[in-house]
């Protein structure tokens, strides 16, 4: 399936563009992968959504630099990144109740709280997938994408490529079966 090759391709380059504060990366990788998730979304709504998810990487990222400094400064600021990611799906028609799990995720992942990462990357796909009733597909997929953002942190892209494949190889089929 030439979408999930694609849809890895688009996540990479999110995650690589968030590292390397490439603006345009990051953008465009988002908007490629809208492109897949939400293909009858406007290019326009497309466009301003991936901008708001790069937008709420930077303030995840400024929130942690006030990590131990100020708490209410740092929940402002994820909860700012929340409310750019939940108008990012709004703006292409996807689903909006796991951005809190979402950004759950990446506070757990900046406070070395591994745990807590996976059981939120859990809860975030099961209402992506729509699957309560089994959690089965989303525990794999969590599981993947832990794997993924390992070589997303060596900044071995070839590796994380391979497994954000692996991981959208799973996930696509069960995301495209609940339209």
């Amino acid at each position: 399936m030439k979408s999930t090759t694609d849809a890895a391709h688009y996540l990479r380059m999110i995650w690589q563009g968030h590292d390397e504060q490439s603006k345009e990366m990051c953008e465009s990788g988002a908007f490629g992968l809208y492109d897949i998730l939400a293909p009858s979304a406007l290019g326009f709504n497309k466009a301003q959504a991936a901008e708001l998810v790069m937008k709420a990487f930077w303030l995840a990222d400024e929130a942690e630099s006030w990590q131990g400094r100020s708490l209410t400064e740092e929940n402002q600021l994820y909860s700012q990144a929340g409310s750019n990611l939940k108008m990012s799906r709004e703006l292409v028609g996807l689903e909006t109740k796991s951005v809190g799990f979402t950004i759950d995720w990446w506070i757990s992942y900046r406070h070395k709280d591994r745990k807590a990462v996976l059981e939120n990357l859990v809860k975030e796909h099961v209402c992506q997938l729509n699957c309560v009733s089994d959690t089965d597909v989303a525990r794999r997929c969590a599981g993947i994408i832990v794997e993924a953002a390992t070589e997303h942190q060596k900044r071995n892209w070839e590796a994380c490529e391979a497994k954000l494949q692996e991981y959208f190889e799973l996930y696509l089929p069960a995301f495209l079966n609940q339209f």
